[in-house]
């Protein structure tokens, strides 16, 4: 069952601890305090990275990193069990992109460091077709994944 809320101008509610406000203009809405916010258009699942490998036959590695690090992002109390497997990861694509070690590298050490949203960010740069596969899904056939 979906929530809707109404905000009138000058009101604000809090969301997760994420303090909300409506903006100047019509559908904005401002986040007065820190809160971890993924655009649709950076949202993995591992549904696409699955569908995407089984219609290409690719590994897909650089999703899986993406993705391991954007569930560290939305969930980060369970950081320590995704850990292992971006350990993995990390090394897996140092073995297959050589040139790009000092990028993954500085990727997993934002991560490590709790700065998750500029690991997601560089891993976007780093790996332009890591969100390849959502061009391909339903609905988002403009999305830009840089």
């Amino acid at each position: 069952m979906a929530l809707t809320v109404s905000l009138h101008q000058d009101e604000r509610i809090i969301v997760n601890g994420a303090v909300i406000a409506l903006g100047k203009h019509n559908g904005q809405i401002v986040f007065l305090n820190h809160a971890r916010i993924l655009h649709q258009q950076h949202v993995l699942s591992e549904e696409q990275i699955l569908g995407a490998m089984q219609a290409d036959d690719k590994p897909y590695n650089d999703s899986w990193f993406y993705f391991v690090i954007q569930l560290i992002y939305i969930d980060p109390d369970a950081a320590d069990q995704y850990i292992e497997k971006l350990t993995e990861l990390a090394s897996v694509l140092s073995e297959e992109n050589p040139e790009k070690i000092t990028e993954i590298n500085e990727i997993f050490s934002f991560t490590i460091e709790g700065e998750l949203y500029q690991a997601l960010k560089a891993c976007r740069t780093t790996f332009p077709d890591c969100l390849a596969m959502l061009k391909k899904t339903e609905g988002a056939d403009n999305v830009d994944p840089k």
